[in-house]
C-alpha cells in the first residue's frame, strides 16, 4: 500500500532493538502515512469494490509508473530495492 507509518518491521519481532531503531531512523526521512489515514482509505476502496488502493504518494506515483512503463518502474524498483539491501 506504501509507505505507512506502522512500524510493522519492528512490532514483528523479526528484529533486534537495534536494528529496528536504524530502520526507523531511516523511515523518518520519507513522507509516511499515518496508520489511521491508510486505514480510511483501505476501507474506502473496499466498500467501493476498487482492486487497487495505493496508499501515499508514493503508491500512486508508482501504480501511474508501472501502467505507463512496467519494465522500467520494475527496474527502478529493483534498484531501490537492493540500496535497502546495501
Amino acid at each position: 500500500p506504501g509507505a505507512t507509518a506502522t512500524n510493522i518491521a519492528g512490532n514483528s519481532g523479526a528484529m533486534d532493538a537495534a536494528a529496528s531503531k536504524e530502520m526507523e531512523a531511516s523511515a523518518s526521512k520519507i513522507k509516511m502515512q499515518s496508520a489511521d489515514v491508510a486505514a480510511s482509505k483501505i476501507v474506502d476502496a473496499f466498500e467501493k469494490n476498487k482492486f487497487n488502493a495505493p496508499i501515499g504518494s508514493d503508491a500512486s506515483t508508482m501504480y501511474r509508473l508501472i501502467r505507463l512503463a512496467p519494465e522500467w518502474a520494475a527496474g527502478l524498483i529493483q534498484k531501490q530495492m537492493a540500496s535497502l539491501l546495501n
